[in-house]
């Protein structure tokens, strides 16, 4: 999956959880900040719909990604690239574990 995919998630996923969307998420592994709004993704120059109904679509990519949260976990299917992934959120930090590419990735709001 994409980093523009899994930030987009981890975003959506700490505003459903926390019921607040931030302005800005810092991905740890590319230790940068990247701008962000529950309707435009400024690092991707994009578009976003449905994303505090959990069907999300990013415009910039063309696809659709279904996200169910459940407490303080939830879990996601990128229609774009039929990838599974799941996290956690704990407080601000947001992990996202790609199936795909079989690692952790971690974020903050």
């Amino acid at each position: 999956m994409s980093e523009d995919i899994r930030r987009v998630v981890a975003f959506a996923a700490s505003g459903r959880i926390n019921k607040t969307f931030g302005s800005r998420i810092y991905s740890y592994a590319r230790s940068e900040f990247a701008n962000m709004s529950e309707r435009f993704d400024y690092a991707s120059g994009s578009h976003l719909g449905g994303m505090s109904r959990g069907n999300i679509f990013h415009y910039g990519k063309g696809c659709h990604i279904k996200l169910d949260v459940e407490g303080q976990s939830f879990k996601a299917f990128d229609y774009g690239t039929g990838t599974h992934f799941a996290g956690k959120i704990q407080g601000r930090r947001v992990q996202v574990f790609d199936y795909a590419e079989g690692k952790h990735f971690t974020y903050q709001i």
